[in-house]
């Protein structure tokens, strides 16, 4: 199992900061934050009939308390006991012990599930604002899904051993902290975080904290509010080269497919919109998008007819130069079907793909000028 680690001789920890602890400008709490237990308590709800969330109706665990063995064992046992294929896990801890929570963060991964910072309300769906420090950080990059509720905080601080300084020779402190800082850097790049995350843990003492504002922790993707790293790649279809985009969000997913044809086609395949093309007879209103902008699909742009396939909504869009142009530079490329009233929409994050993206339309243009 990929949570299962061997300890062996590491027993370094991650603890909370104590009256040393500082915050850095920039965070963005609000309100009072609930103190957390002394002890680690791992607590259930499930959802009632009628509710739901920007998570969607998923059962919640709320772990709170410092990180240790003994919260691994009490959220691996609600979720064995309740057979949870999904749930919403909810952090509000002040840190504790590093392999404890790489083990959580690795076990979380496993099962898909999404993470939160907030603290436990007395109830599914009422969180009020919690404090993520130091190894507890390390343990909601597990989460599939990963958001922070309003006035809730992330803190992060440089790593410690708990060794007694009489029993261990300096080597041996200085190899187990090699070994933790690589199997620490190797677990962020894992989760799919930015490596500058683990910068920022080791830029600050231990006895003092680094609280990371959100706009940070999106741009690391420590907080990625519900949407997986998009991918971009090319590839071969049918003896033709295509550039494709994927990305996977909480409530949707879709791919945008580039092909070259006069100068450039758009293949767009994406979840959910089966829904609006199921409820008309005809097609609906299309648009394609690029970042905030929306541009109308007029019948003359498709490249054929729309379709759905395997739950996904499908079509083809010819653009012609002037439009193709806009692609390089656009944040993200994505479709918007609106349909008795209802607006489902996707797009899929150019991210690293901006620079396949121009390369891809140059080729076009060269190979649409000599066949």
């Amino acid at each position: 199992m990929a949570h299962t680690l061997v300890r062996g001789a590491l027993t370094l920890a991650m603890l909370a900061g104590g009256a040393g602890a500082q915050a850095v400008p920039g965070g963005d709490a609000t309100g009072i934050v609930p103190a957390a237990p002394e002890v680690s308590v791992v607590r259930f709800e499930s959802p009632q009939a009628g509710q739901g969330g920007h998570a969607g109706a998923f059962p919640e665990i709320y772990v709170e308390g410092p990180i240790d063995e003994t919260t691994f064992g009490q959220l691996r046992s609600i979720v064995d006991g309740n057979r949870l294929q999904s749930a919403h896990v909810q952090f509000n801890s002040t840190g504790g012990d590093l392999l404890a929570a790489i083990e959580i963060g690795y076990y979380l991964r496993e099962k898909g599930f999404i993470t939160e910072i907030g603290a436990y309300d007395g109830g599914w769906g009422r969180f009020a604002p919690g404090e993520c420090h130091s190894a507890c950080a390390v343990a909601y990059l597990g989460g599939k899904y990963r958001f922070m509720d309003a006035g809730s905080r992330m803190a992060v601080h440089r790593f410690a051993t708990n060794r007694n300084e009489d029993e261990t020779s300096l080597r041996e402190v200085e190899q187990e902290t090699q070994a933790l800082t690589g199997l620490l850097v190797a677990y962020i790049e894992q989760m799919g975080v930015d490596v500058g995350f683990f910068k920022r843990m080791t830029e600050r003492p231990h006895e003092d904290l680094t609280y990371l504002g959100m706009d940070e922790l999106r741009r690391m993707n420590v907080v990625n509010d519900g949407r997986g790293a998009p991918s971009w790649a090319l590839e071969i279809r049918d003896g033709r080269v295509v550039l494709v985009g994927r990305q996977e969000r909480l409530d949707n997913g879709g791919t945008v497919e580039f092909r070259c044809a006069a100068p450039i086609e758009i293949s767009f395949a994406m979840a959910r919109f089966a829904e609006a093309w199921k409820d008309t007879a005809g097609a609906p209103p299309l648009q394609w998008v690029l970042g905030h902008e929306r541009f109308d699909v007029s019948p003359g742009m498709l490249a054929g007819p729309a379709s759905t396939a395997d739950g996904r909504f499908h079509v083809d869009i010819r653009l012609d130069e002037s439009q193709a142009r806009r692609l390089a530079a656009a944040p993200a490329i994505g479709l918007a079907v609106q349909q008795d009233g209802r607006r489902y929409e996707f797009e899929v994050d150019t991210g690293n793909g901006r620079d396949a993206i121009r390369p891809f339309l140059d080729y076009c243009r060269t190979h649409a000028a000599t066949h």
